[in-house]
């Protein structure tokens, strides 16, 4: 969420993010005047409109920039969203229990993930919908709607992954990747084959094996192995 934010304010935005510039000020830290201007956007229903027009009109401005893996990346939480919002009426007494009080005063934020929420985008739609008195139902309308932008933008992109390395002389290249089902890892290729290993973080440890090269990767926390042969075949 914390993405779709940045397409909205992009112009305002600086080296310390977006929410910081619009909330903050350099004597007096929170800006008061501007938290209760940002809460009345959000009451509003037709400043909310002018809002997710931006997002759309700054992404597709954006979009050729931004790589396929974050755009991936993007399309992974906003699926996780769309439910969360679609699925919140039902679930709004789980999502209140444990939280003293539903009314916040500006201000008054926690930046962590809170109430055994996952995301901090889902505590922040959750303020959203309770604070401000925004529809779920219309927080995942729009979700869908720019989930289909980004979705058909895929092969817009200048570049297809932020982390690319070689090891082996060049010989095995690794990409941060997301595969079609939107489950994110690492790609390894060479050139006999590929390989993806569905993990946040991999350790690589080469073999050599009767003069070929063998590789063995320790994946999810150490949980799980697999050895791949010269041609990234495993074995």
């Amino acid at each position: 969420l914390v993405s779709l934010m940045y397409f909205a304010f992009y112009k305002l935005n600086n080296n310390d993010g977006w929410w910081r510039y619009f909330s903050f000020n350099k004597k007096n830290g929170i800006d008061i005047k501007m938290m209760t201007l940002f809460h009345n956007l959000m009451k509003n229903k037709a400043s909310r409109e002018i809002i997710y027009n931006s997002i759309k009109e700054n992404y597709s401005q954006l979009n050729s920039d931004i790589t396929v893996f974050q755009k991936r990346l993007i399309l992974v939480e906003i699926k996780e969203l769309v439910s969360f919002c679609s699925n919140y009426p039902v679930n709004r007494k789980k999502y209140l229990k444990g939280r003293n009080s539903v009314t916040e005063k500006p201000g008054e934020y926690d930046f962590s993930a809170e109430y055994g929420y996952e995301t901090l985008s889902e505590g922040f739609l959750f303020r959203r919908i309770e604070y401000d008195g925004i529809p779920p139902l219309e927080l995942a309308q729009f979700l869908q709607e720019f989930e289909k932008i980004i979705f058909n933008s895929l092969n817009s992109s200048k570049y297809n992954s932020d982390m690319c390395c070689e090891i082996n002389g060049g010989k095995l290249k690794i990409n941060s990747y997301v595969n079609s089902n939107n489950k994110i890892g690492f790609l390894l290729r060479n050139d006999n084959g590929f390989y993806f290993i569905p993990s946040e973080s991999i350790k690589i440890t080469k073999l050599e094996i009767r003069g070929k090269d063998y590789w063995r990767i320790l994946y999810d926390y150490g949980n799980v192995f697999v050895t791949l042969d010269e041609n990234l075949k495993k074995i």
